[in-house]
């Protein structure tokens, strides 16, 4: 099934401010992470997972930037195994 919305990487300066605010979760503890199935042909032959950062100006959030994260090392962080 293909998914004709905005994609989130093109609106995800705005949805920062919305977790922030929805969830009390203070910007410096929040970890932001961008996953797509390995049917969305990002990468053929796997799950990608990256970190999204930002910088603040002006009290708004900025200047996405995304990291790779291997799904083993996202495990550890939040203790427990992803399904497959």
């Amino acid at each position: 099934m293909e998914n004709t919305g905005t994609s989130i990487t093109n609106v995800i300066e705005k949805i920062v401010p919305l977790l922030i605010k929805n969830y009390d979760i203070p910007y410096e503890q929040l970890t932001l992470v961008e996953h797509y199935p390995i049917d969305m042909g990002i990468v053929a032959d796997r799950d990608t997972f990256q970190f999204v950062t930002f910088s603040q100006e002006n009290n708004c959030y900025a200047n996405p930037g995304w990291d790779d994260v291997n799904k083993k090392e996202l495990e550890e962080l939040i203790g427990e195994k992803l399904d497959d």
